[in-house]
């Protein structure tokens, strides 16, 4: 007898807590059902109700959309059924590689700092306490290119970026040195004595311009008041300011580097190949030189040479990539190519017509301008072109900003074409992060 009723106790017991186990793991919206179909999404149709099973993950979010937009994309998407919260994940490879970016307890969410022009493909998951759900129906949107347009001076052809965010142009027809504002408004029009080429700008803000026709330098405050002019050598057009605050200048006509100190006092000359044009300094303060004749001259920061090294073609834009590694626009070439090198040379890649100019972003993407071909090419670290985007006439220097936004002058036309967002902010120095030098 008492062993019968200790056994109907423990069998009520049981009986319970199933009960109980049963009202926490499902809740009714009262909704009358007679299969699943008649359900809302990620419920089940039971005893003639539709309920939740909040014991398990709740099923994957539904109807998911995309908005690109500038640098961005709005994504939505229907509700789960149970979720407490939403997990959102981007990819640039279609259905894999998926990467977690955010989330949110809302059904919409918004990623930001997306570069122009490149497909992207987004999925979310639904999150409870239970767990996470599969993948959402996977969506693709790729942010627009968007290119402005300005007028600057006459002939425009080196350009560079100060710390505010303003370009510097140089105009070589008009003698004139234009400052544009971050959006591209031009904030005024400084006249210089001699027609410049290329421009660089130095720890205090301050422009140094070479000028080709004339034999020298002139260096402009940061609000464009002149601060003087000095002697460099013949036909001077490649410039670069090192660590130190010296003035590496490339003269054409003479064959040699100038060096000049931050008050404006030449501090050596030496001789380097034949029509020295592009010029750059790597994170040894080693400086390399873009000869027109076929070579690139390695310097130390004494100006001592260190080596010459081959090249195809005829070399002008020159820079220097996170790795260490020199790349070279030879133009005088058929079809025209990019030359990457350290102490020999690695390989050599296809450019379009006539590469000028060069930049390189954060990400180490090199950016090249095409004076015959009228656009710009991104290509990536090994060299494979990744988009070519059209711009102005002749399009000659290249600079980027630290919003990713690219910057070409167009020599014939007499304007810069501003490319919004295409790359990622800001140009890389090997001896200083961000425009040279902020």
């Amino acid at each position: 007898m008492k062993t019968n009723l200790l056994r109907l106790i423990s069998f009520s017991l049981v009986f319970l807590l199933l009960i109980g186990c049963s009202s926490n793991s499902k809740s009714s919206n009262n909704s009358s059902c007679t299969s699943n179909a008649q359900c809302s999404n990620g419920q089940i149709c039971q005893s003639g109700s539709c309920i939740i099973e909040t014991d398990s993950a709740p099923l994957p979010p539904t109807n998911l959309t995309a908005t690109p937009g500038n640098a961005q994309v709005m994504l939505s998407w229907s509700a789960s059924a149970g979720a407490v919260s939403y997990n959102v994940y981007d990819s640039k490879s279609s259905g894999s590689s998926y990467t977690k970016i955010g989330f949110t307890t809302t059904t919409g969410y918004t990623i930001t700092g997306l570069v122009n022009g490149i497909m992207y493909y987004f999925v979310v998951t639904a999150v409870n306490s239970e767990g996470e759900s599969a993948y959402s129906n996977q969506i693709s949107a790729n942010p627009p290119v968007t290119t402005f347009t300005i007028t600057v001076g006459g002939y425009p052809e080196g350009i560079a970026i100060d710390k505010l965010g303003h370009v510097w142009v140089a105009n070589y027809a008009s003698t004139t040195v234009t400052e544009l504002n971050p959006t591209g408004t031009t904030i005024a029009t400084y006249p210089v004595s001699y027609p410049p080429n290329l421009i660089a700008i130095d720890t205090s803000g301050n422009l140094w311009v070479t000028n080709t026709g004339s034999n020298n330098v002139t260096k402009l405050s940061p609000t464009g008041t002149n601060i003087g002019t000095y002697t460099a050598d013949t036909s001077p057009i490649g410039i670069a300011i090192d660590s130190s605050g010296n003035v590496w200048v490339t003269n054409e006509g003479s064959n040699d580097v100038t060096k000049i100190n931050s008050i404006g006092i030449t501090a050596g000359t030496y001789t380097v190949g034949s029509m020295p044009r592009g010029i750059a300094i790597d994170n040894l303060s080693n400086i390399w030189v873009a000869n027109a004749g076929g070579t690139v001259t390695e310097l130390s920061s004494s100006g001592t040479l260190i080596s010459t090294y081959t090249v195809n073609g005829s070399p002008f834009g020159i820079a220097i990539d996170y790795s260490g590694n020199i790349w070279v626009m030879n133009t005088n070439i058929a079809g025209g190519n990019v030359a990457e090198l350290n102490s020999t040379l690695i390989s050599t890649y296809t450019a379009n017509g006539s590469p000028f100019g060069i930049a390189i972003d954060a990400d180490g993407n090199v950016w090249v301008t095409d004076a015959a071909g009228n656009t710009v090419s991104e290509l990536n670290t090994s060299g494979t072109t990744i988009a070519t985007y059209p711009v102005g006439t002749y399009p000659f220097g290249i600079a980027i900003d630290s919003s990713g936004n690219v910057w070409v002058t167009n020599s014939n036309d007499g304007t810069v074409t501003k490319i919004i967002g295409v790359a990622k902010g800001p140009q890389y120095w090997p001896y200083h992060t961000g425009p040279q030098w902020p």
